[in-house]
């Protein structure tokens, strides 16, 4: 199995949300890979196509977790010990905007599991938000991990509001 996952993903997990809510900005903190490779996505600053960015989880000798690009093969802990590889993970970054909500479609067929990203400067639920969350219940993906995004763009106290409208939307 180690030698399979050094070589390819084991795992799809799709970054998902409204338009602009910083999925592609989270796939490339998580992975080091931009995802938005075409010219007029460049341009414009948005995600047009379904964007692959991959990565890979070691553990350290004291169970703590590091990533890597899916390029590095060993990587070592701070006193130059080799960690364990344990997961080689594919992310999906999919589209927000409506105009493209077929090609988002198209890459929930792949995904195991899911981020939904919300913003907390913006009214909750977003169209998209809900379209995503029936795309990915279409192919039977029910648990996944939600990200309060933008936190900082809002006052401080209004954020466990945020929370609180994040938690009823998902509820329901």
């Amino acid at each position: 199995y180690s030698e399979i996952i050094q070589q390819q993903a084991s795992i799809n997990i799709g970054i998902i949300g409204h338009v602009a809510h910083g999925k592609s900005t989270l796939t490339k903190s998580l992975t080091g890979t931009k995802t938005q490779k075409f010219t007029s996505e460049q341009e414009r600053n948005i995600t047009i196509h379904i964007g692959y960015a991959n990565t890979k989880i070691f553990v350290d000798n004291n169970g703590n977790l590091h990533t890597a690009k899916s390029n590095v093969k060993n990587l070592k802990d701070f006193n130059g010990n080799d960690m364990k590889l344990i997961k080689h993970v594919s992310f999906v970054d999919c589209p927000g905007h409506e105009a493209f909500m077929s090609n988002m479609i198209s890459g929930s067929a792949i995904m195991d599991s899911c981020v939904l990203v919300i913003a907390s400067n913006d009214s909750i639920p977003q169209p998209q938000t809900y379209e995503h969350l029936q795309a990915v219940e279409s192919v039977d993906i029910s648990e996944f991990l939600v990200i309060q995004n933008k936190m900082d763009l809002i006052k401080e106290e209004d954020n466990e509001l945020k929370c609180n409208q994040i938690k009823k939307f998902i509820k329901g």
